[in-house]
Order: structure tokens, then sequence, then C-alpha cells
């Protein structure tokens, strides 16, 4: 079990970690200065999240969008190629996936025949789960 759980985690915690410190607020302590330490501590951490430096290696990666907050051209570009590959496909009439409910829902192409491909398995599944009952004459 966790230390600080324990009553004597709790003194252990108050002896290391005094008052005003993010610690001490983490363990449950809500008092004044250890709410400004935990907001301060908060705020360093959103500023240090705000993008990435010039020149810094993580830029063009779905890391830097997601993690560091970064926006730029090849960060944004990196999410979103990463976000679903399948989701970009891009095939021609000849390609065996279209008009199907395949390349509809996985591989996420809404052209015409796929979205009428999607809707009538969609129609189907539904009536098998949902079966009208005959008696009515």
């Amino acid at each position: 079990m966790n230390g600080t759980r324990t009553a004597e985690g709790r003194a252990r915690t108050a002896v290391d970690h005094p008052h005003g410190s993010n610690t001490r607020y983490r363990n449950g302590c809500r008092c004044g200065p250890c709410r400004t330490a935990a907001t301060e501590y908060a705020r360093q951490v959103r500023q240090a999240k705000q993008g990435l430096p010039a020149g810094d290696p993580r830029h063009g990666t779905a890391n830097g969008y997601d993690h560091w907050r970064c926006r730029c051209g090849p960060c944004n570009t990196a999410k979103h190629a990463r976000r679903n590959p399948r989701q970009l496909m891009v095939a021609g009439d000849g390609d065996h996936r279209h008009g199907t409910h395949n390349g509809y829902s996985h591989h996420r192409c809404r052209c015409e025949r796929c979205l009428s491909a999607g809707r009538a398995y969609s129609r189907a599944k539904y009536r098998r789960l949902h079966p009208v009952s005959g008696g009515a004459s």
C-alpha cells in the first residue's frame, strides 16, 4: 500500500514537505500556501508545454503535437497522418475495397459507393437484431 495513505505516511509527508509545496498539496493539504504552490506548478507545466523551441528534434512528430502542444505545420501534419493512416484511403475504381462496408467503416472512405454499402450493412444489421413479428393479418 502507498505509504502516504496511512497515518504514518501522512506524518512523514508532513515532516518531509512543509506547507507551501506542491507535494504537500498532492497529498491532501488544501491550505492557502499549498494551493498557491500547486497553482504555480501547474502554470509552469502549461508554459513548458506551449510548443517546442525552434530546432527541437521533436518537431514534425505526433508527440510534439500531443504532448508539447506544438501546432506548427510539420507537427500538425504528423498528428493527423498518425491519427488513422487508413483514413486517407486513396483508391481508384479498380480498388476492391470501394463499394464495400469495409471501405466505409474501416478505411473511412466516403465515396458514394462506400456510403451506400455502409448504409445497406447498417440496415441489414438492424433488421437482424430487431426482427419484425409477422403475426398481424
